[in-house]
């Protein structure tokens, strides 16, 4: 079994390939250059036991690399006069909304 036969996709490079614990469990480093989503899996046949059986489809493990900060605003409540300065309420409980550009 060689990292070359594990399928990588999203701007994805694999590194660091090595056997944890000789032939059953490996670890593999990600290389991501840009943002989206990746896809890793294993197909069928690319690892043989001892018998020469070869291994059938691995799941898919899809995950989203994201850098970029969510932005978050602070919209005006009506309880607010915004013709004085500083702006001022006579209202003990004021409900502000806050709004993101994403989850």
């Amino acid at each position: 079994f060689l990292v070359g036969d594990i399928t990588a996709t999203g701007s994805t490079s694999l590194s660091a390939f090595t056997g944890v614990d000789g032939d059953t469990v490996f670890t593999v480093d990600v290389n991501t250059a840009t943002e989206g989503d990746i896809t890793m899996a294993v197909a069928v046949d690319k690892a043989q036991d001892e018998a020469t059986n070869g291994n059938s489809a691995s799941n898919t493990v899809i995950f989203k690399y994201d850098t970029t900060s969510p932005l978050v605003s602070v919209l005006n409540s009506a309880d607010i006069v915004f013709t004085h300065s500083p702006p001022v309420s006579n209202v003990a409980i004021i409900t502000m909304t806050l709004s993101f550009n994403e989850p």
